[in-house]
């Protein structure tokens, strides 16, 4: 977009500079002085000339800009250290100039005069579609036969032009069997380039509480109300106002009219494929289970970990996706009580349906010893699970509690909820917290 701004008007000035990929090119040896030099070479239309310090770079950009009419546009800006070597000398600018800042990090243009702030908005699916047809297929449509794919794809992206970029060179000269593979496993593994480019802003962050804070938010609290997320993770040692604050300012996270916090899509899968590349192929040792898929088959097959700090279990969605697999065949579900399948013998390996289910109950039970190891958990989220067994061994300091469609009348007198902070029980059977007096 600066880009063509820049392509647009420089023309219009006496003098201009386009300094692209500030951020990485200042890291390289005597970044700040190349930038200077590729400036003054720009501004004053001449060789590079022998430059040997920052200073020495501001004295002469101070006598560059104060005659003449300039368009400068300073791409990528992420730390204040680069607009001091390359923004010193904005109070000489000649009358009429004009100075184009892209960044990350809109807190960083705050002690300045800024005439205009814009925030990018995402294409809507028209500007989509057409963006990646130019990458794909060279023109400004989907070639005949891939409409429809091209609208899916275009879909997933969710407006952000770098990911429609990125897809759209990928799958340029593909076929259709291709193009329909490549939107199934998007669904699930994100395109790597994408992610890979996006992870610049998350390394970008100040430190790791910010880091965490992020994804905890892509994980598990996307759409929740931003004062309910600040209870429960203030509780988790977590400094939740500054830190969703920098969030903000960094375009990791938005907050709604309604008071609810908004991430794009494409942030959310970078944040959670973070997550998943702490262990890709083992998610008991991940720290964060998002996907009730994998939640199911770690709990019911006991390989969680003391590193999970969250879980997501929702067996509705796992219904909705039919197959659930497991190491118990059909006809051995239905012959035992569903509150003992977890512990029976010598199961025969295969797969079998929620539907084949529906007999028993719609609930999964699972015995409280698969959360033995889970002593750092904190956040849990279930849908239609059911719990037995004694909580003696429950992970005792849990803060968050969304436990849906509960079928006990009274907790259990052991169950830990001195540590709560937050505890939602839509749709329970719930008639009292427990019987009888229990002394913490």
């Amino acid at each position: 977009m600066a880009k063509y701004v820049y392509n647009l008007n420089y023309s219009k000035f006496d003098g201009s500079s386009f300094l692209s990929n500030i951020r990485e090119n200042s890291t390289h040896h005597k970044g700040f002085v190349t930038l200077q030099r590729q400036f003054l070479s720009d501004i004053c239309k001449r060789k590079k000339k022998p430059m040997f310090s920052v200073d020495e770079g501001m004295t002469e950009m101070r006598d560059a800009v104060s005659c003449k009419r300039i368009l400068l546009v300073l791409d990528d800006v992420d730390s204040r250290d680069q607009l001091d070597a390359l923004l010193e000398m904005k109070d000489l600018l000649y009358p009429g100039s004009k100075v184009i800042v892209t960044t990350r990090n809109k807190r960083l243009l705050r002690p300045f005069d800024v005439h205009k702030l814009y925030e990018f908005e995402a294409l809507n699916r028209d500007e989509s579609v057409e963006l990646l047809s130019w990458h794909a297929f060279g023109q400004d449509c989907p070639i005949k036969g891939f409409e429809v794919c091209s609208e899916q794809v275009a879909i997933h992206c969710g407006g952000l032009p770098l990911a429609l970029e990125v897809l759209g060179a990928t799958l340029a000269g593909r076929n259709i069997d291709i193009w329909r593979s490549t939107i199934q496993k998007l669904e699930t593994i994100p395109n790597h380039q994408i992610l890979k480019k996006l992870a610049i802003s998350y390394e970008s962050l100040e430190d790791d509480h910010d880091k965490n804070l992020f994804l905890h938010l892509a994980c598990f609290f996307i759409g929740k109300d931003r004062d309910l997320v600040i209870a429960i993770l203030n509780r988790c040692n977590f400094y939740t106002v500054i830190g969703i604050e920098n969030l903000v300012d960094r375009n990791f996270v938005k907050i709604s009219e309604s008071n609810r916090l908004i991430m794009h899509q494409m942030i959310r899968d970078m944040g959670r494929d973070i997550v998943r590349q702490e262990s890709p192929m083992e998610p008991g040792k991940r720290s964060r289970l998002w996907r009730s898929k994998d939640s199911y088959n770690v709990l019911i097959q006991n390989l969680a970990t003391q590193t999970i700090q969250g879980i997501i279990l929702d067996m509705d969605m796992l219904k909705e996706n039919d197959i659930i697999r497991s190491s118990f065949s059909p006809i051995d579900f239905k012959k035992h009580k569903t509150k003992n399948f977890l512990n029976y013998p010598n199961p025969q390996r295969g797969q079998w349906h929620l539907s084949d289910a529906k007999e028993v109950t719609n609930e999964l039970v699972l015995e409280t010893v698969v959360f033995e190891k889970m002593q750092k958990l904190r956040l849990l989220q279930f849908d239609h699970v059911e719990l037995q067994g004694s909580f003696d061994v429950f992970p005792k300091r849990l803060r968050w509690l969304r436990w849906s469609e509960l079928q006990l009348e009274c907790m259990p007198i052991d169950f830990p909820l001195e540590s709560l902070v937050v505890i939602e029980l839509q749709r329970s059977r719930l008639r009292k917290i427990w019987h009888g007096v229990k002394v913490c």
